[in-house]
């Protein structure tokens, strides 16, 4: 489910805290960095804020009862769910349904689009032309936050990911977050706050996401009514780091197929089981839909991972930690390489394994 279309948010009560406590100060800042590994809720709780913001805007400009007010219909309905619900907008509200659609006309959001050439999303989000910008653009978002508020409140963007914004595009950013305009909110959504120019960071406030407990995912999977048992769920929590999206891609791929077989193949790493390894190698040529091969990577940099810190235990001068380092380095440049490049995905596999178990060999 798309965020914007997502009602509920686990585990993140903190950053949600955070936020109200900016909010109701009156001091509001003009600009948020919403950080932390990705599927963890960071798109999900931008959309929370915008819905919530734009919300108080209609009831204050309306007359209407605030959301803090225990009679508001806009609130949760007892007292015990009020610690829960804190950003909450329900479903059936208006600026729910207009955010989601795309029709309300304080709202924006700025993420990558898909290129009618390739017919794939587009590698960033560009700057945009001087006069008539497209709408998937930067400059497009920052004549966006200028113009007049229709509801007398704040106008709400949200960009997913910046990290996608090419440095033209967020030169053209700058300016705006350096000179916001009165009642503008801007959320920059970031897996990688690195990619950003300094003076972006500098900035913002930062609002940090943190991975999700088992606990929390066992709530978002029994909210979404995701089809994975306990055993699964234990299974695959600690590949997922945290992140839900992360398992969720792994669950909806054939993922839980794909962990059995690699945990196979890696039962024995150096005499790859060449059988198993067809297997899977067959599933991720079935899959259309490229989830496949994305949950292979997964679970090679989770493999990987782990591998590296085994070897760094007792190590002295850890030459083999570092040789598995950059074996994941490697394995991670190769996947996004093949993606980006369309390379194939099935040698891009089978080349891992195989420099995998060479390097077992190698270190004995």
């Amino acid at each position: 489910m798309h965020p914007k279309n997502t009602p509920i948010l686990f585990g993140q009560g903190g950053a949600e805290s955070e936020f109200l406590n900016d909010f109701t100060s009156g001091r509001l800042h003009h600009t948020w960095l919403i950080t932390g590994p990705k599927g963890i809720g960071k798109a999900t709780l931008a959309y929370r804020i915008a819905r919530f913001v734009l919300s108080k805007s209609v009831s204050q400009n309306q007359g209407e009862v605030s959301l803090f007010d225990d009679n508001s219909e806009l609130y949760e309905e007892n007292q015990q769910k009020k610690n829960e619900a804190k950003l909450y907008v329900p479903p059936e509200s208006p600026i729910f349904n207009s955010i989601s659609l795309g029709t309300n006309p304080d709202f924006l959001s700025l993420e990558r689009v898909i290129d009618p050439q390739s017919k794939r999303f587009s590698n960033n989000i560009p700057i945009g032309k001087m006069a008539n910008p497209e709408k998937s653009s930067a400059r497009f978002l920052t004549n966006f936050l200028r113009k007049t508020v229709s509801n007398g409140g704040y106008r709400v963007a949200i960009v997913d990911a910046a990290d996608d914004l090419r440095e033209d595009a967020q030169n053209a950013l700058l300016k705006t977050i350096e000179n916001p305009p009165p009642y503008s909110l801007l959320l920059l959504v970031s897996h990688n706050p690195t990619r950003l120019l300094p003076t972006i960071r500098s900035r913002c406030r930062l609002l940090r996401l943190f991975p999700l407990s088992k606990k929390n995912i066992g709530e978002v999977i029994k909210f979404f009514n995701i089809g994975l048992d306990n055993n699964d769920l234990d299974s695959l929590y600690s590949i997922s780091n945290g992140s839900v999206g992360n398992l969720i891609d792994i669950a909806d791929s054939s993922g839980i197929e794909l962990f059995r077989l690699t945990n196979d193949i890696f039962s024995d790493p150096i005499n790859l089981n060449i059988q198993v390894l067809e297997e899977l190698l067959s599933l991720v040529v079935k899959d259309r839909t490229g989830k496949a091969f994305q949950t292979v990577h997964i679970l090679l940099s989770h493999w990987l991972a782990e591998k590296a810190k085994v070897e760094a235990v007792g190590a002295v001068h850890n030459i083999r930690r570092d040789q598995w380092v950059s074996q994941w380095q490697e394995m991670n440049h190769l996947f996004r390489q093949t993606e980006n490049v369309n390379l194939d995905k099935k040698q891009t596999i089978f080349t891992t394994f195989m420099k995998i178990s060479s390097l077992c060999r190698e270190c004995g």
